[in-house]
């Protein structure tokens, strides 16, 4: 059994911190004696401590991570492109290199190495490679997919008159909280090079999660099973994305799809770029 508390008042840096992963591990990351500084170029999160820095830049990433412990980089490009992920990647790298950072946490995918097709993945392999002979004190924590990326991709596979699966597509998704809570957990401790991974509490097929989401938003439509040719199709299918072996944590799909029922999906917002859009909220009812 892991030890709930491994340091005492150990500061932490989070790349990307603006984004879904990030704002969580400022929300939800424990702060008894410790400290957890938000990195991104924009506006602060409100509420907590923050540092403005661009990732490509390495003099201001440089001053973000002084006399920081550990950096948890969860800043993602915009472009998903796998040479734009290793970009940031190493910039990230080189600048916790000068600021003397005794800790490296590197959120990844789980099985990135079975989708390196999948050009985000690949370059999320990619990076794997880079912390692991950067010479840091490391850990890479892969991850299940969040709630909100699979609710986001439950209602764009459904957007026809018949919502459209391809065959064998699954998930374990995981609750962001929860992911967040394990991370910052993680960082305190010493650097461990590769933990368990980690999912959410179920692996559910994506037909039977569309079920859940029909209930709960209250929507009446059929589906089908039908082969797409699309990588991310590809990706999703065939047990891609599960390890049955991963730590479990957080939530059921249908308790947090019930918890965020009516909320704006952020995935939506990051991919569609509308953050008020009709399509970057929750579905009508009775549709």
């Amino acid at each position: 059994m892991r030890s709930r508390r491994q340091r005492s008042n150990v500061r932490i840096a989070v790349t990307g911190a603006s984004g879904v992963l990030g704002s969580s591990i400022l929300e939800h990351a424990p702060s008894d004696g410790d400290e957890v500084i938000g990195i991104g170029r924009g506006a602060a999160v409100p509420g907590h401590a923050w540092r403005t820095a661009d990732v490509l830049r390495a003099d201001d990433l440089v001053c973000a991570f002084a006399g920081v412990d550990a950096v948890i980089h969860a800043a993602a490009p915009a472009t998903l492109k796998a040479d734009d992920e290793v970009l940031f990647a190493r910039r990230a790298i080189d600048a916790a290199e000068a600021a003397g950072v005794a800790h490296f946490v590197y959120v990844s995918i789980i099985n990135v190495e079975r989708n390196r097709f999948f050009e985000y993945y690949r370059g999320k392999h990619d990076a794997e490679k880079l912390v692991a002979e950067s010479g840091l004190g490391y850990t890479i924590v892969r991850s299940a997919q969040f709630h909100e990326f699979v609710a986001f991709l439950v209602e764009a596979f459904s957007k026809q008159p018949v919502a459209l699966f391809p065959p064998g597509a699954a998930f374990q998704p995981i609750d962001t909280a929860a992911a967040a809570e394990r991370l910052a957990e993680i960082a305190r401790g010493p650097a461990q090079h590769r933990v368990l991974d980690i999912a959410g509490p179920q692996v559910l097929a994506m037909r039977d999660m569309f079920d859940v989401w029909k209930l709960v938003y209250g929507v009446r439509k059929p589906s089908v099973t039908l082969p797409l040719p699309l990588p991310l199709a590809q990706v999703i299918s065939r047990n891609r994305l599960i390890d049955e072996s991963a730590e479990r944590l957080g939530i059921t799909w249908e308790t947090w799809l019930r918890a965020h029922r009516d909320e704006p999906n952020r995935y939506a917002a990051r991919l569609i770029g509308r953050r008020s859009s009709a399509s970057s909220r929750s579905p009508r009812r009775g549709r």
